[in-house]
């Protein structure tokens, strides 16, 4: 059904996908693992047509789709679903599956005058398709609620429920568990094999290795850009390229970044960090939690070379940058971008690009092209004023001209702050594409369910150390978390 052909996607210098040649079966569920930054969601985006591949070809029932647009891709059958669901957060649930399906009579203007029995009579057949859909899905109760009101479970059924609307053959699920309660977990399992044994076909992305063991046949596993292997639950189990360093999380003496006991503050002998610790691994996307005034911004300000130090250590792949100053930091290889104040609002968006490279002129056009492929709206927009663009569009150019730098690490301060649900979830997409380059990324955020999402680990901060450190699903479901956050002891979830 699907054959992937030496498939390659370069973003500049780095191979994201390096060569990978697979074949799905049809009416099999076949999984994709392998550590973060892997290269499993740059070749998901590939194959949807998000990207153009650098080299290498696909085939979708034998006709050739590398290179076409998503939505022609989309309309051949083969549909994505994304990790933080992105539905129509005003609109009914019953709405948001309805809007899906492709050549609506009721879209083209003149059929509204001219042909409105038709369009009435096809309004009449999504609709009751939508609520069959919602009905398999045990979505009814939920049938007329707004989708942002849904619990993140639920809104993972919904974006099963949208692929649905479209006739899939195929779909990939983008970690359908991530974030997922126990019980709507076992509930979305249950419902993709019933789907399976409708005869559609699924690749799916995943790190809850018990969901993947016991559901997916084949496995592929994919390491550094590369696909590993392929085979069944038990060979994967077994077999010593999975088992290797490249497959673990990285040693402990191989972090990115270390933060070691350190007290820093804005006043001498006033700290607001008061022994802060944390490490961040290669690959990673790792949150900072906590209550207004734990020292959350100070922490990453304090990393930059923004905030004195007074004690401590801080070590950028094992060298110490404690003393640096910022612009030594960002020839390092760590890059900043502050919650407030992050673009120049009377330069246009490339100018503002053109500024994070001031420091590095060489290879100036092909970092410019790299970050238009990875942001494509700016692109469109690269000759506007950034200071009359929307939140998340300011928030494009800030993380394009961090990029510019290229760096190793990059430090978001509350990359979501004041920003629409809609727009919170573009940014936070953003992120992991940014992650899927090869960057490691450190954010504050004080949005903790989406921040924890698409996070890795995560840290607690409160009276200016770290209280908490764990995997962000255990954060998602620990009810310390849900009492700071929410006031109840439920968890976020």
């Amino acid at each position: 059904m699907l054959e992937v052909t030496e498939l390659g996607k370069d973003f500049g210098g780095l191979q994201a996908i390096d060569n990978v040649s697979f074949t799905l079966q049809k009416n099999t569920i076949t999984g994709l693992i392998g550590p973060n930054g892997a290269g499993k969601t740059t070749l998901f985006n590939t194959i949807a047509g998000v990207y153009k591949p650098t080299r290498g070809s696909i085939t979708f029932n034998g006709e050739a789709i590398d290179g076409l647009s998503p939505h022609r891709i989309f309309h051949k059958g083969l549909v994505r679903t994304f990790q933080i669901p992105r539905p129509f957060p005003d609109m009914s649930v019953l709405e948001n599956l309805m809007v899906v399906p492709p050549r609506q009579y009721g879209e083209q203007f003149w059929n509204n005058w001219f042909r409105r029995g038709r369009v009435r009579q096809q309004e009449q057949e999504i609709h009751e398709k939508a609520r069959e859909t919602l009905k398999f899905l045990n979505l009814e109760r939920v049938t007329h609620e707004q989708a942002k009101n849904l619990s993140g479970g639920q809104q993972k059924l919904v974006e099963i429920g949208r692929a649905l609307m479209a006739d899939p053959q195929l779909i990939l699920l983008d970690e359908p568990g991530a974030g997922v309660n126990p019980s709507l977990l076992a509930e979305i399992i249950e419902r993709i094999r019933e789907l399976h044994d409708k005869g559609i076909t699924f690749l799916l992305i995943e790190h809850n290795m018990d969901m993947v063991m016991n559901l997916c046949d084949p496995i592929l596993v994919m390491a550094n850009g590369k696909l590993l292997m392929e085979g069944d639950a038990q060979t994967v189990r077994t077999d010593r390229a999975c088992l290797t360093p490249t497959w673990e999380a990285a040693p402990m003496s191989e972090a990115m970044l270390k933060v070691d006991n350190l007290m820093a503050g804005y006043n001498p002998g006033v700290p607001i960090l008061r022994g802060a610790t944390i490490e961040v691994m290669p690959g990673e996307i790792v949150t900072v939690l906590g209550p207004n005034g734990a020292g959350k911004s100070t922490l990453i300000k304090s990393i930059a070379g923004l905030v004195p130090v007074f004690s401590g250590k801080v070590t950028l792949e094992g060298r110490d940058i404690t003393a640096l100053a910022p612009h030594t930091m960002v020839q390092q290889g760590l890059a900043y971008v502050p919650q407030n104040n992050n673009v120049f609002a009377r330069l246009s968006v490339q100018e503002n690009l053109e500024m994070g490279a001031y420091t590095r002129k060489e290879g100036l056009e092909q970092r410019l092209q790299e970050t238009y492929a990875l942001f494509p709206d700016l692109a469109r927009l690269r000759h506007h004023p950034a200071g009359k663009l929307s939140g998340g569009q300011r928030q494009m150019v800030a993380f394009g001209r961090a990029l510019m730098v290229s760096p190793k690490l990059l430090m978001l301060d509350e990359p979501s702050a004041g920003l629409s649900p809609k727009l919170v979830g573009m940014v936070f997409k953003n992120v992991q594409e940014v992650r899927d380059t090869g960057v490691t990324i450190l954010m504050v955020e004080q949005n903790a369910k989406a921040g924890l999402m698409i996070s890795d680990r995560g840290y607690v901060l409160a009276e200016g150390k770290e209280q908490i450190m764990d995997k962000a699903d255990a954060l998602l479901r620990n009810p310390e978390i849900g009492e700071l956050y929410l006031g109840s002891k439920g968890g976020l979830l």
